[in-house]
């Protein structure tokens, strides 16, 4: 706890001198903190009313009745009362910006409302759990800030409007009960992110192991696993209800059931086993050391998911996963920092080429220039034809994948690697 204190703290002051005395301002008064996080949650809303539909929300909203699901029943719900006190027809992947109406506008900052927030609700769960580990009141605000203006994460949150920052969220809470050595909350927590989305079940080998390093009672324990696995068969439970066509349709939606390595042309069953064996490996390596070592639970959270990311088939907003973990990671060790911002940008490199550059229903781009529409100013005329150009998304894409992969699998390594120079407790 005092390294992390001592950790922050030196933090702080590189990050003081780096941006100047109002940063250090708003991280040291509470009203200018609170009017800080506002303004950046105004500009959220802002930016989730302005930006087209991407291709998740209208996913979402033109395949509702085949995907089914908690996330996307409530976006059926938001769409239905938007349209009674409106009246408008809710053609939500065909209006482009210079199209906006207020109707259109209300619409768009309406469905992404649910990601704005759980966006906030991680914020404060981040903020608890620095606190909980032993930062200081200033270091726990620039853990919530760094994450509400980490530009990756609006991008991933707001403007893609992923729901799988509700999931996110709590695995951040479930981090918080492990910390305060309350199981069965830790279980719900990740019971109800499992139910959510499937990819929080990856955690709980990691999170039963931290679990048996916490003093805490077998009777607590067994109580986590229970529970735990209660979120697992809830998923079950609605991702099995219909035909084989409508299954078919939530394997090919659900990230978890497509993990096929883009490095090698393997196959679906030898990329879901390349996944697998990798991530045993890493559950193997965690539980090893943490017999000898006092692994920090973000620590055995991280690795999980960054050995994930280097043998999976990636969409950019996966990466909102372990976007809070890193956020700590950054804020109380102070360290990574170069190599976050590189997976940031391989990351959202790769997704603006693998994704025609991020071009939505609307025929604009995420980033708001036309990519298929009329007649393209000079600028997306050259991007156009540099995305349709043959060698494009065969050469480049493969280089980023293939840089991605060996960023995040460094960063894993980077885990193991300070478990072992640890004293054991």
């Amino acid at each position: 706890m005092r390294r992390g204190l001592n950790t922050t703290s030196a933090f702080l002051e590189r990050f003081s001198k780096l941006v100047g005395s109002r940063a250090s301002i708003v991280l040291r008064d509470q009203r200018a903190f609170a009017a800080a996080v506002v303004v950046v949650l105004a500009a959220k809303l802002a930016l989730s009313a302005l930006t087209p539909a991407s291709g998740d929300l209208g996913l979402m909203l033109l395949q509702s009745q085949s995907l089914g699901g908690p996330w996307i029943l409530a976006l059926d719900r938001i769409v239905n009362v938007w349209e009674s006190i409106t009246g408008l027809n809710p053609n939500l992947w065909v209006y482009s910006p210079p199209s906006f109406s207020y109707g259109m506008m209300f619409l768009g900052a309406l469905v992404r409302l649910p990601t704005l927030v759980f966006d906030i609700g991680v914020a404060g769960a981040l903020y608890l759990v620095a606190k909980q580990i032993g930062a200081s009141t200033r270091g726990a605000r620039l853990t919530c800030l760094a994450w509400l203006l980490n530009p990756y994460a609006t991008f991933a949150v707001e403007m893609i409007g992923t729901p799988d920052i509700a999931a996110s969220f709590m695995t951040v809470v479930m981090a918080l009960f492990l910390l305060r050595k309350k199981l069965v909350y830790a279980g719900l927590a990740l019971a109800a992110g499992t139910a959510l989305k499937l990819y929080p079940i990856l955690l709980f080998p990691p999170a039963l192991a931290y679990s048996e390093q916490s003093e805490t009672t077998p009777r607590a324990r067994a109580f986590f696993v229970v529970v735990s696995l209660l979120g697992l068969l809830a998923y079950l439970d609605w991702f099995f209800q219909g035909n084989f066509a409508k299954t078919r349709l939530l394997l090919e939606y659900t990230p978890i059931t497509q993990p096929i390595t883009s490095l090698l042309t393997f196959g679906t069953e030898i990329g879901v086993s390349v996944s697998a064996v990798a991530l045993v490996v890493t559950y193997y390596i965690t539980w090893i050391l943490a017999k000898n070592h006092k692994v920090p639970i973000i620590e055995s959270i991280l690795p999980v998911l960054l050995v994930y990311y280097t043998f999976s088939s990636l969409y950019p907003q996966y990466l909102v996963w372990a976007l809070p973990f890193l956020t700590l990671d950054l804020s109380i060790r102070g360290k990574h920092l170069g190599l976050l911002a590189l997976v940031l940008t391989l990351m959202f490199g790769w997704g603006f080429l693998y994704f025609g550059g991020y071009v939505t229903y609307s025929g604009y781009s995420l980033l708001f220039f036309p990519l298929q529409r009329g007649e393209l100013p000079w600028y997306s005329a050259m991007i156009s034809a540099f995305l349709a150009n043959p060698a494009t998304p065969v050469l480049i894409p493969s280089f980023l994948r293939a840089g991605l992969s060996a960023a995040t699998f460094v960063y894993a390594l980077t885990f193991f690697r300070n478990w072992i120079k640890s004293p054991a407790p």
